[in-house]
């Protein structure tokens, strides 16, 4: 709770004393007034604790973000070699994915592949988005796959955008030089979001986005971002939770904590798309 929250609620409590302590002196139409001034502050506190527990959890506002000197691209096969070569660092066990088959995704649908680069042109992170067929995302999302098990031929190629209707956030790096995380190249990348996704399909198309929590700091940032965990009756072969969003929530809730152009751009997808930017 922010310092601006527990002043309000000291404030709000002392009004009540003070309009209980009124009532309790006072008669006739002073005490009408009362009443009706005391009602009044126990609405508004009512109303602003509900309004609060319905609030999109808000990402450190920073302001040079908009400034992030990043940029987000369609990858190239030597991009996705480099990809593959960092998750070795970053990832584990069974989520590290060998070269050969990050190539044979890439080959058989490279739009939903996409590296962020610095100022100076250095890669500093990926993410990858795969456009799953309905019986491969099914059963993946029921953990009986893994993700090494996923083949080229479970992906819709580009001539079927037409086809798909959800995505699987398969990664997301975002790192300094020293393999830490880069919070500015992360902004910058999910602000871009909604433009990886076009580039796949059209938006409008999409119904749900889908992601694992291969990390704590991962789980916590799509909460941050709306995405709600699915629970499953038997546990994933990879131990992992599943977490999923409906994309125009996804795009409203990036837009939420968006400023500047990054904003804007967002605002036009969100009409674009139908969608209400009431934020």
């Amino acid at each position: 709770m922010n310092i601006v929250s527990r002043w309000r609620i000291a404030l709000t409590c002392l009004a009540i004393i003070s309009g209980i302590a009124t009532i309790v002196s006072t008669h006739g139409l002073v005490l009408i007034i009362s009443v009706f001034v005391l009602s009044l502050v126990i609405l508004f506190l009512v109303v602003t604790w509900l309004a609060d527990l319905k609030r999109v959890p808000q990402l450190a506002q920073m302001d040079f973000f908009p400034k992030a000197p990043y940029t987000v691209s369609a990858a190239t096969e030597e991009d996705i070699r480099w990809a593959a070569d960092t998750a070795r660092r970053v990832y584990s066990g069974l989520d590290v994915i060998p070269i050969k088959l990050m190539v044979e995704w890439f080959n058989a649908n490279p739009t939903g592949f996409s590296i962020i680069k610095d100022r100076d042109g250095h890669r500093c992170g990926n993410i990858d988005i795969l456009p799953l067929k309905p019986d491969t995302l099914a059963r993946f999302l029921r953990g009986e796959l893994i993700e090494r098990e996923i083949r080229g031929d479970s992906i819709f190629c580009g001539d079927e955008s037409d086809k798909i209707d959800s995505l699987y956030i398969e990664s997301f790096v975002a790192l300094t030089e020293g393999d830490k995380g880069n919070p500015l190249a992360a902004y910058k990348c999910i602000m871009h979001s909604p433009e990886l996704i076009r580039r796949i399909c059209n938006p409008s198309q999409i119904k749900k986005v889908y992601a694992i929590g291969a990390s704590q700091s991962g789980i916590r940032l799509m909460k941050e971002l709306g995405f709600d965990r699915i629970k499953y009756e038997n546990e994933r072969r990879d131990r992992h939770q599943v977490f999923s969003i409906s994309f125009p929530n996804m795009s409203m809730n990036i837009t939420s904590h968006a400023e500047g152009k990054d904003r804007l751009e967002l605002l036009h997808m969100l009409k674009e798309l139908g969608e209400e930017p009431t934020l």
